[in-house]
């Protein structure tokens, strides 16, 4: 995909007329707590439809269920000018029976986002372009929705753009890792209108932002364990105990965290009985500092049941379903976990060192 700012906004305004954002809204499961319309269900999808005008039917089929669509029935709705201008953008592509899209458009809180197809949709080459928005990530939207206002602003590890899309900021710089993902983020700040005040910058972590301050800074670090044997796609991989990039990000914030300003960072992890295992790391790492921290938890759940969830990642992304299970075997012998924690993870300056873990609702 190219960051064309007149693609990003002839994709709007085609998306507008077909009021994409709307029937996105009411074809969403809110209890399924994805960001996706699910693909599975492509019959109730086309049934659904089925009142709405060509167009809207159209782009439901391109952008919602990634369907292949005959040339003459995508040119009896859009110009052939603006096919040809989504082609040239990398939006489109031909196949043999018609055009599709590379990418499925997610609306979220008004907001709408390019992204690849997820992994139990379609599976996953190494080294392709993954850009998804993950569960965790979904779930964190939530807090960081109008969170601000702010004055200056910083997301790491960007993916999509989905978090920082959401700040109340005057000001925004997202850095992504990934160039080709920075790519599709920069195009959904166009896609959004949002260009004269989020800024995208390609490179890890703090290293494009570096002696900079900001006065919130968020994050949803990759967080899926990926033990010897495992190889995950980038915006999954958390290192072999799923802390590595976690710990890196909350390492970092002091130094670029101005006095009176917030962090929030998103994660899912394995722990004890009681905690997520990065909130020990945490009360060691903040000793002695001018930071604090508050560990809210989301979720608890057992490990037999994110053991699963954590092989079934580990399959859709090319392990064998024998290689998973021995991978588990060795991830839980060395780290040797009680539960699996969602959580949302707050630091600020004037916390001394301090750690404190609650949950956000009781069961």
């Amino acid at each position: 995909m190219r960051a064309d700012p007149d693609a990003a906004l002839l994709l709007r305004s085609v998306l507008d007329e077909g009021h994409y954002r709307e029937v996105q809204a009411l074809l969403s499961d809110p209890s399924t707590e994805r960001p996706f319309v699910e693909p599975f269900s492509g019959e109730r999808v086309r049934a659904a439809i089925e009142g709405l005008p060509e167009l809207g039917q159209l782009l439901v089929r391109l952008f919602t269920l990634g369907a292949t669509v005959p040339l003459d029935a995508v040119h009896a709705e859009l110009d052939a000018s603006v096919v040809d201008r989504l082609l040239d953008a990398g939006l489109l592509e031909r196949t043999r029976d018609g055009v599709r899209s590379r990418f499925i458009v997610v609306a979220y809180a008004n907001r709408l986002l390019a992204v690849t197809p997820p992994l139990w949709l379609r599976g996953y080459e190494p080294g392709e372009l993954l850009v998804d928005i993950s569960a965790t990530a979904f779930w964190m939207a939530r807090f960081v929705a109008n969170r601000g206002p702010a004055r200056r602003a910083l997301e790491l590890g960007t993916g999509s753009g989905l978090l920082v899309s959401l700040l109340d900021a005057a000001e925004a710089v997202a850095v992504e890792g990934e160039p080709g993902t920075a790519e599709v983020a920069t195009f959904n700040v166009l896609l959004n209108g949002l260009d004269e005040r989020v800024e995208v910058r390609a490179g890890k972590l703090f290293e494009p932002v570096a002696d900079e301050q900001f006065d919130l800074i968020v994050a949803n670090p990759p967080c899926l364990p990926a033990p010897h044997g495992v190889a995950l796609p980038p915006p999954s991989d958390g290192g072999e105990d799923g802390d590595a990039v976690l710990r890196q990000v909350l390492a970092g914030v002091g130094e670029h965290l101005e006095f009176g300003g917030e962090a929030l960072v998103g994660g899912q992890g394995f722990g004890g009985e009681r905690e997520p295992f990065i909130a020990g790391w945490l009360r060691d790492a903040l000793a002695g500092t001018a930071l604090g921290a508050t560990v809210l938890i989301g979720d608890a759940q057992s490990v037999e049941s994110a053991g699963e969830t954590l092989r079934q990642r580990w399959q859709e992304t090319g392990v064998e379903e024998e290689q998973a299970f021995a991978a588990w075997a060795r991830f839980c012998a060395d780290a040797r976990p009680d539960r699996h924690y969602t959580y949302l993870i707050k630091l600020a300056p004037g916390g001394d060192g301090t750690v404190a873990v609650h949950p956000l609702l009781r069961a």
